[in-house]
């Protein structure tokens, strides 16, 4: 009788700062867990079957429940194997580390995870008789490189590390040579392979693996010769500390002592494109899935083309219009109102100047400026964005349909689509940030409950989050609170209160952030960044919560929290709100979406409650007219509105919901919900038809 093949692969999953790598050797086929007579199996050995996972402890193979750490002595470091939303596991040595209960549909995920993680990387098979180090072949050191002998692969390292076979030089000061590595170096927390030799061990500086080093951010700034240099341990890095601001520069040390973002489990999750159509639909999901509970995804290895610089020539043939007259803000300014006795009025830090010299600028040591939200009507968007950028989405599948009374005047005229789009439609969707080398941002969330994205072009940022908490007891004034103290104003810092995770974005670094993180920024080097804004189902309960919190009042104030808390307001935000409530009963023509409860209910409530998300900002923002009749926009907007309301209606009923606002507040507030049954939205699709109140819905 043959004995039962089995895949292996290396694995080394995400792990506390203060341990060493360590690499996991994964079997999978056959039904059950290798014989330890026929492989040699060690502690932390992990098999994936079907319906479950077994680790290996002790001895001998133990099934693992998801919902329970697994405890390991792996080398002296006793760490538990928690779920992870990337990798599928990551190792840790919190003692308070809670696991969230999981169904079977959770574990599948979690084993579908691991499986994707194996599958980007060709591995050995048919191997029987032999452990990882010996008849391994086909065992990769990372998801894209060249074949390397036999089935391995190389790439190159990220510039700043080195082996101790291939160490980096350094040409002047603060700039390094990438060296082409014989084994793959990554220090972003996702898997990778063993570098050169196959065999499970745990890798260490004295053994020769690898070596990380303090990576120097010392050039693209223009600073005074003898500004303090600021060590960012966790990051490994140094940048220059602002210069012109005690304040600043306190606040960027308290953010250089803070933990990665990638050791929080629910504040960013790391991946990678390697420019294929298999690898966008899979980033294109684990990304919705992450954003939907509350957690930003950075991708590594999208770039949009061609590769820009931060210099007048790369920048004018990107924007041609160099002279453009732009509204940026002044730390120079900023720093002189910080230091007023009296409490600081940071309303007046802006200048106007052009794009050119706000580019010449970043040269003179004794300007820092930060030139934000400049419109950019042609942005590139990432492929695997395209299908969540719902808002978009629902505008173009709607934009044929016109919904304007054909009356009084306009009785008889022919109508072909959508008459009136604000101007802020077109401007969220795609705008470029440029930033001196130096500046900060301070605490805030971007306005309207949107999500977003943004991709380094030149330069580095570095983000910084804050980790308020997503447990169910968590109510909805307790995060407030949390916000508050986050997104004030004050010199108080009171953001020091909530502990920090921190990343650095580098150039082929795009980040995407669901509604209403509350998020700092660092500059270390003059750059050019790219993003935009979008509206997604699987998140629109965040956006409620977000838009919920900006329109309420400050606490023993006339003014409402998102002056003080976003750095922008949206009025077409509601107008995208109801293209993707008209949108719904086109979405139901296949089971292309999956939408959930809670985002379906944020869109029942902004129907039902649309007083409690009118911003008197936004509404600022909006021209009004003493005559109704005449404002087209103005009966466009009822027009659609009324359609909207009523497959609010229907889509309430299948779903069988009364109480929408005491739903909402249910459970953790970044909780997206049960999977929705889509048979409600079906019937609705079918309701409509059968009565033909809404022919522009038929499906060819």
């Amino acid at each position: 009788m043959d004995k039962p093949s089995y895949e292996q692969a290396l694995l080394q999953p995400s792990i506390p700062s203060s341990s060493l790598p360590i690499n996991l050797t994964v079997f999978r086929g056959s039904t059950s867990p290798p014989s330890t007579t026929d492989i040699e199996c060690q502690n932390g050995d992990i098999y994936i079957g079907s319906m479950d996972i077994c680790i290996f402890r002790d001895g001998k193979w133990e099934r693992w429940d998801p919902a329970n750490p697994f405890r390991l002595d792996l080398y002296g470091d006793i760490l538990d194997v928690v779920p992870c939303h990337l990798q599928g596991i990551r190792l840790t040595n919190d003692p308070d580390i809670e696991v969230e209960p999981m169904n079977s549909r959770d574990i599948i995920q979690l084993i579908d995870s691991l499986l994707w993680n194996i599958e980007v990387m060709p591995t050995t098979t048919g191997v029987s008789q032999t452990g990882a180090g010996e008849g391994s072949s086909n065992i990769t050191t990372a998801n894209t490189g060249e074949l390397l002998g036999k089935g391995r692969r190389k790439r190159k390292a990220r510039a700043g590390t080195e082996t101790l076979e291939n160490p980096v030089k350094k040409e002047g000061k603060g700039k390094e040579k990438e060296k082409e590595s014989s084994g793959d170096i990554k220090t972003s927390g996702e898997h990778l392979l063993a570098p050169s030799d196959p065999k499970r061990r745990r890798t260490t500086p004295e053994e020769g693996e690898t070596r990380i080093l303090v990576r120097p951010l010392l050039d693209g700034i223009s600073c005074p010769e003898k500004t303090p240099v600021i060590e960012w341990k966790k990051l490994g890095i140094n940048t220059y500390a602002p210069w012109f601001s005690p304040t600043d520069k306190k606040a960027v040390e308290h953010m250089a002592e803070a933990e990665r973002a990638q050791e929080y489990p629910h504040m960013l999750v790391e991946l990678e494109y390697d420019n294929s159509a298999r690898s966008a639909r899979s980033l294109m999901s684990k990304i919705e899935d992450a954003i939907s509970s509350g957690c930003s995804v950075l991708v590594r290895g999208w770039e949009p083309s061609p590769p820009l610089s931060f210099m007048e020539e790369d920048i004018g043939l990107y924007r041609p219009t160099l002279s453009q007259q732009v509204s940026v803000q002044d730390a120079v300014k900023r720093a002189r109102q910080q230091a007023r006795r009296s409490k600081a009025d940071l309303s007046d830090v802006h200048r106007t100047v052009t794009i050119k010299e706000f580019i010449d600028l970043a040269k003179n040591e004794k300007e820092c400026l930060n030139l934000l939200d400049l419109p950019n009507t042609q942005p590139e968007i990432p492929i695997f964005l395209r299908p969540l950028s719902d808002n978009v989405n629902a505008r173009s599948m709607t934009m044929n349909d016109c919904y304007l009374p054909k009356e009084g005047a306009d009785r008889g005229k022919e109508f072909f689509g959508v008459q009136t789009i604000h101007g802020d439609a077109e401007r969220l969707r795609g705008w470029d940030l440029m930033t001196h080398g130096g500046f900060l941002t301070y605490p805030h969330h971007d306005a309207g409950g949107l999500s977003t994205y943004i991709t380094v072009r030149s330069g580095t940022k570095v983000w910084g989050y804050f980790n308020v908490g997503t447990s169910s007891t968590t109510t909805r004034k307790e995060l407030f609170d949390a916000w508050d103290n986050i997104l004030s104003l004050d010199q108080e810092m009171n953001f020091k209160k909530y502990p920090m995770g921190v990343v650095l974005l580098e150039k082929g670094d795009t980040l995407i952030q669901p509604p209403g993180i509350p998020h700092m920024v660092y500059t270390p080097q003059s750059g050019l960044t790219s993003g935009g804004h979008f509206l997604s189902y699987s998140t629109m309960h965040l956006t409620e919560v977000s838009v919920a919190y900006d329109c309420s009042g400050c606490p023993g104030k006339v003014e409402e929290r998102g002056l003080v808390a976003t750095n922008a307001a949206h009025p077409s935000l509601y107008r995208y709100i109801i293209w993707m409530i008209l949108a719904l009963p086109k979405f139901a023509s296949d089971h292309a979406k999956i939408f959930r409860l809670k985002p379906l209910l944020a869109l029942i409530s902004f129907m039902e409650n649309a007083e409690t998300y009118s911003s008197a900002e936004a509404t600022r923002l909006v021209p009004s007219t003493t005559d109704s009749k005449k404002d087209v926009m103005a009966r466009e907007v009822r027009a659609e509105m009324l359609k909207a309301k009523e497959i609010i209606r229907r889509l309430k009923n299948g779903l069988g919901v009364t109480d929408v606002t005491s739903r909402l507040e249910d459970g953790s507030w970044s909780d997206p919900g049960a999977k929705c049954d889509w048979n409600a939205v079906f019937l609705l699709k079918q309701k409509f038809l059968t009565e033909g109140a809404y022919a522009c819905w038929c499906l060819h």
